[in-house]
């Protein structure tokens, strides 16, 4: 193409921060290099994957609009990942709703149940035989 161009224009959504802190449930120490995922709910956005720094805080800058924030515990660690305030799974997340600045959506991921897993006598646990 030569000579000048003109009328290329472009408009962009103004961003707003979603930002918080992963810790342990129970001793409040941050958890470092924890993944948080933001899933937009609405079309044509790609979901954000964030690391957390050194003292388990994050940050990102997402357009208005509704998502689900998702905790993961870091590489090697035997913590249960979460959705944001304190659901299971991604079915039964609350649903963050962001149209101005969103501080403090924060996580507590705690280790798995004693009775979580199976029966230490090596019987498989209620419900998973015939």
């Amino acid at each position: 193409m030569t000579g000048p161009t003109s009328n290329i224009d472009a408009r962009l959504d103004r961003g707003f921060r979603i930002s918080g802190r992963v810790t342990d449930a129970a001793t409040g120490d941050p958890l470092s290099f924890s993944v948080v995922t933001i899933n937009p709910l609405g079309c044509c956005q790609a979901f954000t994957v964030v690391g957390t720094a050194p003292d388990g805080s994050y940050s990102v800058l997402v357009r208005a609009g509704s998502y689900k924030i998702g905790f993961n515990p870091p590489f090697g660690t035997d913590f249960v990942s979460q959705y944001w305030d304190g659901k299971p799974d991604f079915a039964s997340a609350d649903t963050l709703a962001v149209n101005g600045v969103q501080p403090n959506i924060n996580a507590a991921l705690a280790h798995p149940s004693a009775g979580s897993g199976p029966p230490s006598d090596g019987t498989p646990p209620a419900g998973s035989g015939p």
